[in-house]
């Protein structure tokens, strides 16, 4: 009788180490999942913002070239104004579609950085919904299916127990 207790309580104390190593080794690998993701969100991000920082490097170059070459334009249509003589009110003309056109184009490379600079922040909210959603499809350890586990086998425990206490009962009860 009593090595049915001991064989329900060993079954016992196994289900219970079994079920807490298996709880260890989930939570060991979801926090390695985590780690992964993580470094991978980080090296994603750096070479976002570096690729950023190119591109408003890159516009920032071209809006200065675009303004030097207007000046030497502006420039090259006073010399070319003063030589041949054109002054007054076709000159202004020439000077202010010049100074038009040197805005426009300026304008033009700033609203292309700035739709630029939109597109790159929904990249980056896109980056971080993705770790996100990757994040939420790491598997968590199964405390549940590990509690239940060790109910089942605490069950089985306290069943044996009550089995072999009650059939020492019966038997202790038939031989008076």
């Amino acid at each position: 009788m009593c090595e049915a207790i001991t064989l329900a309580a060993m079954s016992l104390a196994v289900t219970v180490a079994a079920a807490g190593a298996q709880v260890v080794q989930e939570t060991i690998a979801e926090n390695k999942a985590q780690k992964a993701e993580d470094r991978n969100f980080l090296a994603q991000s750096k070479a976002k913002i570096l690729a950023d920082e190119e591109r408003n490097r890159g516009m920032v170059e071209k809006k200065n070239r675009t303004s030097l070459a207007a000046m030497k334009a502006q420039a090259e249509l006073k010399v070319a104004g003063s030589e041949s003589g054109l002054t007054g009110y076709s000159f202004d003309l020439l000077d202010q579609e010049s100074m038009f056109n040197e805005g426009t184009d300026i304008a033009s490379i700033e609203a292309n950085r700035q739709s630029q600079n939109k597109q790159a922040k929904l990249e980056s909210e896109k980056l971080s919904i993705d770790s996100r959603n990757r994040r939420s499809s790491i598997k968590a350890p199964n405390y549940i299916g590990a509690g239940l586990s060790i109910a089942g086998a605490g069950i089985d425990y306290g069943t044996t127990r009550n089995k072999i206490k009650s059939g020492a009962a019966v038997s202790a009860s038939s031989i008076s």
